[in-house]
Parts: C-alpha cells; sequence; structure tokens
C-alpha cells in the first residue's frame, strides 16, 4: 500500500467502514472521507491524522504505511486530540459540554414537572366532577384538549 487512498480503503474494509460511518467517527464531512477515497485529497490534513488517532489508527502506518494499523489503547489516551475550540484543552471542553448538557436536562424537567402538575389538576377536576363534587372549577373543553395534546406528544 503506497498511498493514503489505498491504506484508507485497506483501513475501511478491515474494520468494516462505510464512508459516511467513518466520517462520523471522525467527526467530520463524509465529502472529506470520499475526498480522498476519489483522489481529489491526496493526503490528509495534521488535524484529520489527530482524529484517526484519537479513533485508534496510527499515524505512522496512515502517512507510510509502515507499523502498525492501529494503536494500542493506552496510546489513544496519550494522544488525545486538543479540541478545536480556541486551544481550549480537552478536559475544560468536556467539563463545558457537561455543564451544557446539565442545563438543559435540568430546564427540560422543570418543563415536564410543570406538564405534570397541570395535568394533575385536570385529573382532579375531573374526579370531583365524576364523584358529584362539584364545588370544584369546572374544566373548559379547551383545557381537556390541552390535556390531551399534551399526551399525545
Amino acid at each position: 500500500m503506497n498511498t493514503f487512498k489505498e491504506r484508507l480503503i485497506h483501513l475501511m474494509e478491515v474494520d468494516n467502514y462505510v464512508p459516511n460511518s467513518l466520517a462520523s467517527d471522525l467527526k467530520t464531512s463524509a465529502v472529506n472521507i470520499y475526498g480522498y477515497l476519489n483522489g481529489r485529497a491526496e493526503e490528509p490534513s495534521d488535524k484529520m491524522l489527530k482524529k484517526f488517532e484519537a479513533i485508534g489508527y496510527s499515524r505512522k502506518w496512515l502517512t507510510t504505511g509502515i507499523g502498525e494499523m492501529k494503536i494500542e489503547k493506552q496510546e489513544v489516551v496519550k494522544k488525545a486530540p486538543i479540541i478545536e475550540n480556541n486551544s481550549t484543552s480537552t478536559s475544560d471542553y468536556l467539563l463545558e459540554t457537561i455543564k451544557r448538557i446539565e442545563d438543559s436536562f435540568k430546564t427540560d424537567l422543570m418543563e415536564k414537572d410543570r406538564i405534570i402538575q397541570d395535568q394533575r389538576f385536570i385529573i382532579d377536576s375531573l374526579k370531583s366532577q365524576i364523584q358529584g363534587n362539584f364545588l370544584e372549577p369546572i374544566i373548559e373543553k379547551t383545557e381537556v384538549a390541552q390535556l390531551y395534546s399534551c399526551m399525545a406528544a
């Protein structure tokens, strides 16, 4: 295997990749992978090589064909690339991502709790009407329709 294209094809065959799945694992577009396969791009950039290393492939093998195709898991951890956010370290990037996910989760959780409270009120009102306790406020037809639409969503 004399070219990057040949090594890429070999890598894809051995590890059962199609261009789209490899692109997904590399966090790049399939257009980039097709570019290498179709000969539009001959050699991968340093940035792309770091992405290959991050998923376990040897930079040396990819660029020269020398050595093993895959690197040991311990080496992958050591060579984890710095995320391309203005030189932010990987750990800082991951912490920021976790914080965003937590914030989103809290917002979703509060919305879920609000919907549950609204549905409890409607259910309690319906129970009161069924039991003959008409002192409770009567639910409008629009509120019942809202309940059904919430449950369907």
